[in-house]
C-alpha cells in the first residue's frame, strides 16, 4: 500500500478534529482528493473511521467524567 504515512496523517487529523481539539481534517481530505494520487474511497473511509473513533473517545470521556457525579450535582450544574 502506497502513501501509508499520508493515510495515518489523515486518520490522525480526523481523529483530532472529532475530539476536543480544534482541527480541520476536511482541508487535508480535500487536498488528498484534489491531488488525484489516491482512490476516492480510501481517504474518505480513513477520515470516516478517524471521525467515528474520535467521537467514541469524546463519548467515553463524557461518560467517565460525568459518571461519578451525583444527580443532585448534575441538576445544580444544569440550573
Amino acid at each position: 500500500m502506497q502513501h501509508v504515512l499520508e493515510y495515518f496523517g489523515l486518520f490522525g487529523a480526523a481523529f483530532l478534529s472529532a475530539t476536543i481539539f480544534p482541527f480541520q481534517s476536511q482541508a487535508i481530505l480535500f487536498g488528498m482528493l484534489m491531488a488525484e494520487h489516491y482512490h476516492v474511497l480510501l481517504p474518505v473511509l480513513v477520515a470516516s473511521v478517524g471521525n467515528i473513533l474520535g467521537s467514541c473517545v469524546n463519548w467515553l470521556l463524557g461518560y467517565f467524567i460525568a459518571h461519578p457525579l451525583s444527580k443532585e450535582k448534575i441538576a445544580r450544574a444544569e440550573r
